[in-house]
């Protein structure tokens, strides 16, 4: 097959040098609670369980008690006070407070200790919460939403909450969603961001303060590859590894020491960042992952969240020393999580609610691993090394063209769903037809004895 350096073929963004977690979003932290999934499909939760966000029908909390009746779970994101979780039929799953709609389920009233189905959703792929509201990738590339809505965060065109799941306006195509407290991200295949909701620092990244209640697109950035929110702030990732914020920057969580919260707020350069392949944010602080494992985080460390040893400020990101092998990172509002390539989980940072899961209520300013916890579901990610794959066009109805420099006759050509089971296996061919697969995301594996390179790809 010919040689390219292209980075964008007939559509498709080609990935060079990034490892990048997959939509199956394993471990979230919230305000004072914390999610996991373990590696059977179960989920597991710890910390505070007032207005029964733990899902175990019981009060009062239980160290990783397991969410009730919850089975097949890919992904789990933590809100304020509610709870969700994507299983691998594609439906979503709430628990915890109603007072804003924010489970979905047809009422503002009626909060609930073990899961209920949201209503109206069908066909998801992803989802995200942070504050008092929800969103649900589908695997059509729209984007759906519900909850509360006084900022616009809904993105449909008003700031009337919902109860029930409603379409965010005039997205198509999107591959990967984020939301912080009450502002949202959308990533296009085309590598462009686009966000929506509260706008009073900057976090929307249109160059204005203005709050948006449709989405806009996110000024001066293409070629990303990954995306972000904090309460207030957001962050994306870029095809050559570099790290990009904007929005809130009282903290430093921008890790970008030399300018305020609203000053030019379109998406500037993290300092000092490269070779990144995934970021988190939290309240006032941002963590991001290294293609070697190590962990770097920058802003507020008063509940020691930056877990270097101390609770200085950080203007811009310190490697946590000594820790390493890191294959995911993730936040809470004052707490940090790290799960390693082992399946085991680490945290530190705030602990006041028992969030940490180490079987105590004492902050911790370096990393401890969560104790008695199952094995930790990690998941199919996007590995791409040193070499460029592309996957054509995207997204595709069924017949998909792979562009990888130097792809021989003896390279392995695997396609898996998304919760890794293998669908389709060839040798050597640049071509595959995948039309008879449901619609969805999937990940295309080139193996050849020296490397493993993968790449995600949405069917619709």
């Amino acid at each position: 097959m010919k040689q390219t350096t292209k980075s964008i073929l007939l559509g498709a963004l080609a990935i060079t040098g990034l490892q990048i977690t997959s939509i199956a979003q394993t471990f979230s932290g919230g305000e004072n609670h914390t999610l996991s999934i373990c590696a059977n499909g179960t989920a597991k939760s710890w910390g505070s369980d007032i207005w029964g966000k733990l899902g175990n029908g019981t009060d009062p909390y239980t160290l990783h008690a397991s969410v009730n009746n919850l089975t097949g779970v890919v992904a789990v994101r933590a809100g304020v006070n509610h709870s969700i979780a994507l299983k691998n039929d594609g439906t979503v799953w709430s628990w915890g407070i109603n007072a804003a709609g924010q489970l979905g389920i047809g009422t503002s009233s009626g909060d609930s200790n073990i899961p209920v189905q949201t209503q109206s959703l069908s066909g998801i792929t992803a989802i995200a919460a942070e504050g008092n509201f929800s969103i649900a990738l589908k695997n059509d590339g729209t984007v759906w939403a519900w909850g509360e809505n006084f900022e616009g965060q809904l993105g449909n065109g008003s700031t009337t909450s919902g109860n029930t799941p409603v379409q965010v306006t005039g997205l198509s195509g999107i591959t990967a969603i984020a939301a912080g407290y009450s502002h949202c991200l959308a990533l296009k295949n085309d590598g462009t961001v686009w966000a929506w909701g509260d706008n009073a620092y900057g976090e929307i990244g249109d160059n204005t303060t203005t709050d948006r209640y449709a989405p806009v697109q996110v000024d001066s950035i293409s070629g990303v590859t990954s995306i972000n929110c904090g309460t207030y702030h957001s962050l994306a990732i870029k095809s050559d590894g570099t790290a990009w914020a904007w929005g809130r920057n009282h903290k430093f969580q921008l890790g970008i020491d030399n300018i305020g919260n609203s000053a030019n707020p379109v998406p500037r350069q993290m300092v000092g960042l490269s070779g990144i392949t995934a970021i988190a944010a939290g309240f006032y602080h941002t963590m991001a992952l290294k293609n070697n494992g190590t962990v770097w985080v920058c802003g507020d460390n008063s509940s020691y969240q930056i877990g270097d040893g101390t609770s200085l400020t950080r203007p811009t990101a310190v490697n946590l020393s000594g820790f390493g092998n890191v294959a995911a990172v993730g936040c809470g509002y004052y707490h940090s999580l790290a799960l390693k390539n082992d399946g085991t989980l680490w945290s530190w940072g705030n602990n006041s609610s028992a969030q940490l899961g180490d079987g105590t209520s004492t902050g911790k300013d370096h990393p401890v691993q969560v104790t008695g916890l199952c094995s930790v579901l990690i998941g199919i990610e996007e590995k791409n090394g040193n070499a460029s794959l592309a996957v054509f066009p995207v997204p595709s109805q069924g017949q998909i063209t792979i562009d990888y420099p130097g792809m021989n006759k003896d390279v392995n050509v695997e396609v898996f769903n998304m919760l890794g089971t293998k669908m389709l296996q060839q040798k050597g061919s640049n071509s595959m037809d995948l039309a008879s697969f449901p619609k969805g995301i999937y990940f295309i594996k080139l193996r050849d004895g020296r490397k493993e390179l993968t790449r995600k790809i949405i069917l619709q």
